[in-house]
């Protein structure tokens, strides 16, 4: 099983753009892949706060490696691109 992990960027802020206090994986999808993988599952993490990968880019990478599940961290500073990354 592939599963990904996603971190969308926050609204409002441009392609590799650096915000303090956002410039680390965040904790929470770290320690979720962390997990499965040891229980022997594949778990990718996409930070778009510290890759520069747009919406379209990004669901192109999303086809290309043919994930079994993703997962989508959701907060009120992103929720926006988190829509507009679901809808898509």
């Amino acid at each position: 099983m592939k599963i990904v992990l996603i971190n969308p960027l926050i609204d409002g802020v441009n392609l590799g753009q650096v915000i303090p206090y956002f410039d680390e994986i965040p904790l929470g999808i770290g320690y979720i892949a962390s997990y499965l993988q040891q229980k022997g599952i594949q778990a990718d993490i996409i930070d778009c706060m510290n890759e520069p990968v747009g919406v379209e880019a990004l669901i192109q990478q999303l086809k290309i490696n043919q994930y079994d599940m993703i997962g989508i961290s959701c907060f009120t500073y992103n929720f926006r691109n988190t829509v507009i990354l679901v809808h898509k």
